[in-house]
């Protein structure tokens, strides 16, 4: 797979998920069960939730034109391994006793992998083999 296609995809899901937060906070509320209907949580999860990852989807989605935004796009794969890395433990801690961990934990994990694995095939594109003909066909 294309090494920009991935960067895409990571970018696309990540700056989609902000939206959600950030005109939805309440999926947000009944996805992770908060128990809370304070405005000010709202507010919260819409900042963190919404504004984090709208910003670090267009980080990604702007490409890796220059030496500076492939470290930018390195960065927020790094920012999905914390986000791994925190539930692992969390995990651990408060036990693995509902799906949303696993699949907090599997879209992180294929965001991760998006951009490192895009960022790589953009760096080193894959070689191109061309067939050598000897006589054309009849």
């Amino acid at each position: 797979m294309d090494g920009k296609l991935l960067l895409r995809i990571a970018g696309g899901a990540t700056l989609g998920f902000g939206l959600l937060a950030i005109f939805f906070p309440s999926f947000m509320v009944d996805y992770a069960d908060f128990n809370t209907t304070a405005a000010q949580s709202y507010s919260e999860i819409r900042a963190i939730f919404g504004g984090l990852f709208i910003v670090l989807g267009a980080a990604v989605l702007a490409g890796p034109g220059s030496p500076a935004r492939k470290a930018r796009i390195k960065l927020v794969g790094m920012v999905f391994l914390g986000c791994i890395a925190g539930r692992v433990i969390g995990m651990i801690f408060d036990g693995p006793f509902h799906l949303t961990p696993w699949v907090g934990l599997l879209l992180e994990g294929a965001a991760a992998w998006c951009i490192f694995a895009g960022l790589r095939r953009v760096e080193r594109p894959v070689a191109v083999i061309k067939a050598k003909v000897d006589s054309p066909a009849p």
